[in-house]
């Protein structure tokens, strides 16, 4: 049930500096074009949209059939589909 409101749960109770965090978390990984990158617990798939667009490969895998069916649907519409989630 927290899958669908997920991001809007830390968006409120981080005051959006979430997202701030995630930017310096991979900007600090610097993922390149030749890498694949397990994003353990990748739930929605914040962090795994963000490395994918610096061009590494991502497996995100969680627990959570839940949050992997939202982290997919979202990777459709942003266009990203090389995203694996497992």
């Amino acid at each position: 049930r927290v899958a669908p409101r997920y991001d809007l749960m830390n968006d409120l109770m981080s005051g959006g500096m979430h997202r701030i965090w995630k930017d310096d978390f991979v900007a600090l990984l610097k993922p390149q074009p030749h890498e694949h990158v397990l994003d353990l617990a990748g739930g929605t798939g914040d962090i795994a949209f963000r490395i994918a667009k610096r061009g590494a490969r991502v497996t995100v895998a969680d627990i959570n059939p839940g949050m992997l069916a939202v982290g997919r649907e979202r990777a459709a519409k942003k266009g990203l589909h090389d995203l694996a989630f497992v």
